[in-house]
């Protein structure tokens, strides 16, 4: 170094009279490329370049120039040069492809008006921002659970200059940050369980930023909704489809239905996040809460719905007894509890309709038995009958209820009660009755002067009977009592009262006893056959007093003979009579009889019909026979099983 270039910074350091604070500027260059540093724009003296390397905390400084001169002891000094016009008040230092030895800080000195100036530059190679990143990414995704605060932070390996930081998200963020890190905390929600983060980098030096993008996934336990609601309500026999949505992050692990007092069925299916439960048919157990319950690694959700099952109502009956007063109660058990009663019905054991009775509004029944002799009558099955609205599994919209009352009360007689009864003088005679009652019952005949008469024998047998009960004619099980008489007497005839005893009471009827005989035997009776040819059918015509009667006997055969016992049968109150014909028919070629011989047997036949009908009117004109509308007379047959027909070949 020249030594007045020495002597000259000696100088100026030491024997100015002030030094000024050196302004600062700074400069980036790329590689390779050229640098012009600017000094000084006045006329200066004593004007020269200096170096301080970077990292250099000893603050030493190497001249560059002096004045137009270059140090010939630095390092690569041809790509240096000095521009000077003194007369522009220029000084400018040249650096010809710059490379990374060149960065540092430049200091350009001078005097002047007696002050020691300096300009420092501080030149700097472009380098740009990298590896730009999210913290605590995992494949371009960021996690945390819902109700946590979380910090996003992008990081950047900075360049020179310094990058400036962005960073936005989907849901309208933007924030502006660095040199290389930028962060943004918030708290997870499930309301934003997916958010997109863009991350950019660049300084002024770059046309195209660095970028990097990431998703913050909020994990968050299930959210569960029923389709069908919180509430539903169902008919009993229907079906029951429950549709559970659900969604949550990360998926889930376990899903299952639950019911208080129902095992709900695990085997159905799952399709995507949708689970329906189905349920058929529904019963009323199935009211209540069904709950959907989702878990995953966050936490459970659940949805719950209530559900009613309407059904018909179960019906029970309710028995009070209190004085003479009987009380049935309807008590249905439905859903809805709204309920209409119909009036109830009173049938007999076996089902016969005997009334309808209206209960109150409340499905009550209530039996006044003031009336002794009626008691008996209230027995039998009572049925209440009430609707909700609801059809049961057969659609049947009334449910019924029966139960039997047995009343305790004096035996009734049958329909068949007689104020007449007949006997045969000197015969003994078989008095009928009929009798309802719940216990065995005895029977006591008495005359107009009350005495117990002529009773041989009593007969019991447990039978269906008909009688009235409040006033409809039914069956019901009851007793026929047989009572057998001694010989009659002329005394026998005449009133009598039959009182049927048992320990509920007594019932009496009057009756009376009258003298009547067995109906005559049949007469004037006319069996005529008409004969056709062998293979045709037989019919036989039976005449008698009172009407005719015709009966296809059967079909007869070449050469045989049939015997045919026929039968004629009178029938009154007392007994009966008959009157019986055997007839013998042989088959015949009737083309092989003339007209005239047929007509002569038809001639003789109806002679002795006359003659017969004579005889017998005069003989039993004068009996009285009892008028009896149970009269029969009936052809009996063997080939119908009731009568003797012989039948011989040939």
């Amino acid at each position: 170094m020249p030594l007045e270039v020495t002597f000259l910074l000696v100088f100026g350091w030491f024997c100015c009279k002030s030094i000024a604070v050196p302004q600062k500027d700074k400069i980036y260059v790329t590689k390779g490329s050229e640098v012009i540093l600017n000094c000084s724009n006045k006329t200066v003296n004593g004007i020269r370049w200096s170096r301080m390397l970077y990292g250099d905390h000893s603050r030493n400084f190497t001249i560059y120039t002096d004045g137009t001169s270059i140090n010939p002891d630095i390092e690569n000094k041809d790509r240096f040069k000095i521009l000077k016009d003194k007369s522009r008040g220029k000084y400018q230092l040249i650096i010809r492809n710059i490379s990374e030895y060149d960065e540092g800080e430049y200091r350009c000195s001078y005097f002047q008006d007696n002050i020691f100036s300096a300009y420092d530059v501080s030149l700097r190679i472009t380098r740009y921002p990298s590896n730009i990143r999210f913290l605590n990414e995992n494949k371009a995704f960021i996690s945390g659970k819902e109700g946590s605060e979380l910090t996003i932070s992008c990081l950047v390996d900075s360049g020179d200059p310094p990058e400036t930081l962005s960073l936005q998200s989907t849901d309208g963020l933007y924030i502006v940050g660095g040199p290389g890190r930028i962060n943004h905390s918030l708290r997870l929600t499930y309301h934003s369980p997916r958010i997109n983060f863009t991350c950019k980098a660049i300084n002024r030096h770059m046309t195209v930023p660095l970028i990097s993008k990431v998703q913050l996934v909020v994990k968050y336990k299930p959210r569960v909704r029923l389709k069908e609601g919180t509430q539903l309500t169902l008919k009993e026999g229907g079906p029951l489809v429950l549709t559970c949505n659900f969604s949550c992050y990360p998926d889930q692990h376990n899903i299952s239905w639950h019911h208080p007092s129902y095992d709900v069925d695990e085997s159905i299916n799952i399709f995507r996040d949708i689970r329906m439960l189905e349920i058929y048919p529904v019963t009323k157990t199935h009211t209540g809460t069904f709950t959907c319950k989702v878990i995953n690694e966050v936490g459970t959700g659940t949805a719950r719905i209530y559900i009613t099952v309407q059904y018909p109502p179960v019906v029970n009956i309710k028995v009070s007894r209190m004085d003479n007063i009987l009380k049935l109660d309807c008590i249905p058990k439905g859903l809805p509890n709204i309920y209409t009663f119909e009036p109830w019905e009173h049938t007999s054991n076996t089902g016969q309709h005997i009334r309808f009775l209206n209960g109150d509004q409340n499905g009550s029944l209530i039996l006044n038995q003031t009336k002794q002799e009626s008691i008996l009558q209230d027995t039998g099955i009572y049925i209440c009958s009430v609707s909700n609205g609801i059809t049961d599994r057969n659609d049947k919209l009334r449910q019924t209820k029966h139960t039997a009352i047995s009343c305790k009360g004096p035996p009734i007689f049958g329909n068949k009660i007689q104020a007449v009864k007949y006997g045969t003088f000197a015969q003994t005679t078989i008095l009928n009755f009929e009798v309802y009652s719940l216990e065995e019952v005895d029977m006591v005949i008495k005359d107009g002067f009350n005495q117990q008469k002529f009773v041989v024998s009593e007969i019991k047998e447990q039978n269906n009977i008909s009688v009235v009960i409040h006033g409809r004619n039914i069956y019901v099980e009851g007793f026929n009592i047989k009572i057998k008489t001694k010989p009659l007497t002329g005394e026998d005839f005449g009133n009598y009262t039959a009182t049927a005893v048992s320990h509920f009471g007594n019932t009496t009827y009057h009756f009376t006893l009258q003298s009547a005989s067995l109906p005559l035997s049949p007469y004037n009776n006319l069996y005529r056959i008409i004969y056709q040819r062998y293979g045709s059918t037989i019919k036989l015509w039976t005449f008698s007093r009172h009407n005719a009667r015709t009966t296809i006997v059967h079909a007869l055969f070449d050469d045989t003979r049939d015997f045919i016992l026929c039968t004629n049968v009178f029938k009154n109150k007392l007994g009966h009579s008959n009157f019986t014909e055997v007839l013998e028919v042989t088959t015949i070629d009737t083309s092989r009889l003339s007209g005239a011989y047929v007509s002569a047997i038809l001639c003789a036949v109806c002679i002795l019909t006359i003659f017969t009908v004579a005889v017998f009117h005069n003989k039993w004109g004068q009996q009285k026979v009892l008028p009896d509308k149970g009269k029969e007379r009936r052809c009996r047959m063997k080939m119908e099983h009731k009568c003797n027909i012989g039948y011989q070949v040939g």
